[in-house]
C-alpha cells in the first residue's frame, strides 16, 4: 500500500470529514458556507453560490433571520462569507456600518477581490432613489458604503424609472452592467423593453450597449442577463432582438465590443457565417478578458450534439471564431451527453467551465440519479464531478448553481443534500464551497 493510500485510509476510518493536508495528503475539500459567524445553520432556502475571483469570499441570497444580527425578518437578504476569517457581512444595507436592512435582495456578484458586491433590491437604500421599482445596488464591505447604480449618468443622475434586474461587475470593479426596462437612463432609449446599461464607477456614466454595431440604435427585443469583461472592454447578453445582426426571433447570445462597437453573435457554428442557433439559447458566462463565453442552448451547434432540443454548453472563442461543445465526456471528442445541462459557469481565465445536470455517463460512479456539478478543464479535457463529499461521497439531491474563481481552483454551489458535510440537520438547500479543485 502506498505512503497516500494509507494516510488516506486512516483518515476515513477515523471518520475526518474536514482535512485538507495530512502528512503530505492533497485533497480537495467540501465545506458549508451557509451558515453563522458561530456556525449555525441557515434556517431557511439558500438560493445562490457566488464565489470572488480570488476564491477567498462567497456570496449568496436566503431569508433565513439567523445568520446576522442585524437581521430579524424572513426577507430575502444577501450575505458574504469570508472563508478566511468565517465572518458573514450582511451585503443588502444601506449606507454605513449599521445601515437600514434592505427587503426582497436577490442576484448577488462579486468583485475579483470580494470587496464589492452587486445586487438587486426593490428597497430605496439611498435619498435619491425616488422609484419603488427594483434596482441596482452596490455595497463596498470594505468601507460600508452603498451606491445606486441603476441611475443615469452623473453622481446624481436620475434613478432608473422601470425594474432592473441582472447585475455583474467587472473584475477590477469599475464597471457594473444591468437589464432595465426604464426610459431615463440613456439617450436613445424609449420603449419599456429590457435593455442592457454600464456603469462607469470611477466616471459615473452610464452606457446604453445593447445596440447593433456602431455607436447608434438599440436592440427591438429584449435582452437580459449581462456578464461584462474587465475593465468593461465586453458586454456578452442574451436577446430576442431581431436587429442585433441576426433575424432569428429566437433567444440568442451577443457580446457587444465598447472599443470596436462591434456586436457580434455568440451563439453559432464555428466559424463566421451569422447562422443562428435555430432553438432558445439560456444562461451565460465570460472571461475575463472577453475572449470566451459560455453558455446553453437547445441547439445543435456541434455535430457531435445528437440530442436536438435538449439544452447543452458551449464555449465560443469570439476572437477565434470557434465554438466547443464542453458538456461532453473526457477527450477532446468526448461523447455528448444526451441530459439536459444547466447553469454554466466559467472561470475567469476562460480554462474551465462548470455545469449542473442529471446525466450519470460523465465520470465514473455516478449512482445518485440527482443533478451534480461538473468541471471541464479544457486544457486536459478532463471532466470531475465538485458536488461531493471531502472524500468523494456522492450527494443524496440535486447541486445546483455553481460560480468559479478566476483560476478555477474553487467552485461554489447550492445543493439540496443534507450529506454533503457532517451535521447537516436544517434540511433546507445550503451554499457550499469545494476547493482546491486542482
Amino acid at each position: 500500500m502506498g505512503r497516500r493510500t494509507a494516510v488516506l485510509a486512516a483518515l476515513l476510518l477515523s471518520g475526518c470529514d474536514d482535512t485538507v493536508n495530512n502528512g503530505g495528503v492533497f485533497l480537495p475539500t467540501t465545506s458549508r458556507v451557509s451558515l453563522s459567524v458561530t456556525g449555525e445553520e441557515s434556517n431557511e432556502f439558500v438560493y445562490d453560490a457566488e464565489v470572488s475571483g480570488n476564491g477567498e469570499r462567497v456570496a449568496f441570497t436566503t431569508s433565513a433571520n439567523n445568520l446576522h444580527p442585524d437581521d430579524g425578518d424572513l426577507s430575502t437578504d444577501i450575505f458574504v462569507k469570508d472563508l478566511a476569517s468565517g465572518a458573514v457581512h450582511l451585503a443588502s444595507r444601506g449606507p454605513g456600518p449599521a445601515g437600514a436592512k434592505a427587503q426582497n435582495s436577490s442576484q448577488p456578484r462579486l468583485s475579483r477581490d470580494g470587496r464589492l458586491v452587486v445586487f438587486v433590491t426593490g428597497s430605496q437604500l439611498v435619498a435619491d432613489d425616488a422609484d419603488a421599482g427594483f434596482d441596482v445596488y452596490l455595497r463596498d464591505l470594505d468601507t460600508s458604503d452603498t451606491v445606486l447604480v441603476s441611475r443615469a449618468t452623473g453622481a446624481a443622475g436620475a434613478n432608473s424609472t422601470g425594474n432592473c434586474q441582472d447585475p455583474d461587475i467587472s473584475p477590477d470593479g469599475r464597471f457594473v452592467v444591468f437589464a432595465s426596462s426604464a426610459t431615463n437612463i440613456a439617450a436613445g432609449d424609449v420603449d419599456t423593453t429590457y435593455d442592457i446599461f454600464i456603469r462607469d464607477l470611477q466616471l459615473n456614466t452610464t452606457e446604453l450597449v445593447s445596440r447593433p454595431t456602431g455607436a447608434a440604435g438599440k436592440s427591438n427585443g429584449q435582452c437580459t442577463v449581462p456578464r461584462v469583461s474587465e475593465g468593461g472592454t465586453r458586454v456578452a447578453f442574451l436577446s430576442s432582438a431581431t436587429n442585433l445582426g441576426v433575424a432569428a426571433a429566437v433567444q440568442q447570445a451577443y457580446v457587444r465590443d465598447r472599443v470596436t462597437l462591434a456586436t457580434v453573435l455568440v451563439t453559432q457554428t464555428t466559424g463566421t457565417s451569422n447562422v443562428p442557433a435555430v432553438l432558445y439559447s439560456n444562461d451565460l458566462d465570460i472571461s475575463d478578458n472577453g475572449r470566451f463565453v459560455v453558455f446553453s442552448t437547445q441547439a445543435p451547434l456541434d455535430p457531435a450534439d445528437t440530442d436536438v432540443s435538449v439544452a447543452d454548453a458551449y464555449v465560443r472563442d469570439v476572437d477565434g471564431a470557434v465554438t466547443e461543445l464542453v458538456s461532453r465526456k473526457a477527450g477532446a471528442a468526448g461523447i455528448d451527453i444526451v441530459d439536459e445541462v444547466l447553469y454554466p459557469a466559467m472561470s475567469g481565465d476562460g480554462r474551465f467551465v462548470s455545469f449542473s445536470t442529471t446525466s450519470s455517463s460523465l465520470v465514473a460512479g455516478d449512482e445518485n440519479a440527482k443533478a451534480d456539478v461538473f468541471l471541464r478543464d479544457r486544457a486536459l479535457q478532463t471532466v470531475v464531478r465538485i458536488s461531493l463529499r471531502t472524500f468523494g461521497g456522492e450527494a443524496h439531491d440535486d447541486s445546483l448553481k455553481s460560480s468559479l474563481s478566476t483560476d478555477g481552483k474553487v467552485g461554489a454551489f447550492v445543493s439540496k443534500a443534507i450529506n454533503l458535510v457532517a451535521g447537516d440537520g436544517n434540511s433546507v438547500q445550503d451554499a457550499f464551497v469545494r476547493r482546491p479543485l486542482w
